[in-house]
């Protein structure tokens, strides 16, 4: 349970895709802002993206509320808005990170 407000780039963040069974419930979320240097892309862009100083993945420049890259986790009761997306599921050809 937690507060995330006005803040830049994504609040709760699974990123590799291999985290599982994580309960991400009754959280508040709200005025997300893309990290400097990001452009901002609607569903429709392809875009190539490049890597900056404060860019470092592509998901940067997609800033959301809740990024998940892996369906088996749980959601529970979260009210997120801002950003690029509130929540953000991302399907992954394989995980990101092994590690």
């Amino acid at each position: 349970q937690n507060v995330a407000f006005d803040i830049t780039g994504h609040a709760i963040y699974l990123e590799s895709g291999v985290e599982e069974r994580n309960v991400i419930q009754y959280n508040l979320v709200s005025f997300v802002h893309p990290i400097d240097g990001a452009i901002l892309m609607d569903g429709n862009d392809a875009d190539v993206v490049e890597q900056t100083a404060n860019i470092s993945v592509p998901a940067d420049h997609t800033a959301s509320g809740v990024y998940i890259s892996n369906p088996a986790n749980y959601i529970v009761g979260n009210a997120v808005s801002g950003g690029w997306a509130g929540i953000q599921f991302p399907v992954l050809p394989q995980p990101a990170d092994a590690n």
